[in-house]
């Protein structure tokens, strides 16, 4: 909920690396972080800033578990709009590709956002190198693809089948959870924002409790609190 977001130092430290890791145009970032610690969150926020420098898609691969790289592919361009030719792939990446380098000429970033991302086969997740074209004026990749997920994503990427996708990735992010004396001021601004002005509402010895047991991800905070 937007209304009640906040941010900490840690989120802060991972969205500032994401950020600049697709201005500088890094090709492939890895970003992970356990259940409930905010990632789409972050990437929330991160899809509206500069919205008039970069185009952001996000694609949540949950319901696509085990799809192949020509479903994920057809998913993407339903997405955008793009043309298809049901006859295969070729039309669909010819025409992703001219997306990306079309938007690239007019100064713009595509940002492809991949939430979930371990739920992807090892066949769809090793072909995503094939959808980002090279800027050969600069030798960097045009389209920005982000890979999040939980700490598990990480472990699928050493899989010797995904090697040539985990060697591509340029910038890896991980989002950990609050600090103790961080968790009470998240508690505090959530029910402030909600119009609750007391400081009291927990005791002391409450927020230690709670900042213990959810180990500061803001997701088990709320369910506790």
């Amino acid at each position: 909920d937007s209304r009640v977001f906040s941010t900490h130092r840690a989120y802060q430290q991972t969205y500032a690396s994401l950020l600049a890791g697709i201005r500088e145009r890094k090709g492939f970032l890895l970003f992970t972080g356990a259940n409930g610690i905010g990632k789409t969150t972050l990437l929330s926020q991160l899809m509206k800033h500069d919205e008039a420098l970069a185009r952001c898609l996000l694609v949540d691969s949950t319901p696509l578990a085990n799809a192949t790289f020509a479903e994920v592919l057809r998913v993407i361009c339903t997405e955008l709009g793009l043309p298809q030719d049901q006859n295969g792939s070729l039309s669909k990446l010819q025409a992703f590709s001219a997306y990306v380098m079309e938007r690239s000429k007019e100064g713009e970033t595509v940002v492809l956002l991949i939430d979930e991302a371990h739920h992807l086969s090892d066949e769809a997740l090793g072909k995503l190198r094939m959808l980002s074209p090279l800027d050969t004026n600069s030798e960097k990749l045009l389209l920005q693809i982000v890979l999040v997920g939980p700490p598990k994503l990480e472990e699928k990427l050493f899989h010797p089948k995904l090697r040539h996708i985990r060697q591509r990735i340029a910038l890896q992010c991980r989002l950990g959870g609050l600090e103790e004396q961080e968790v009470a001021l998240f508690i505090h601004h959530r029910l402030r924002t909600l119009g609750d002005k007391r400081q009291d509402v927990f005791a002391p010895e409450a927020l230690q409790r709670i900042a213990a047991y959810s180990k500061g991800v803001p997701q088990l905070i709320n369910i506790i609190c």
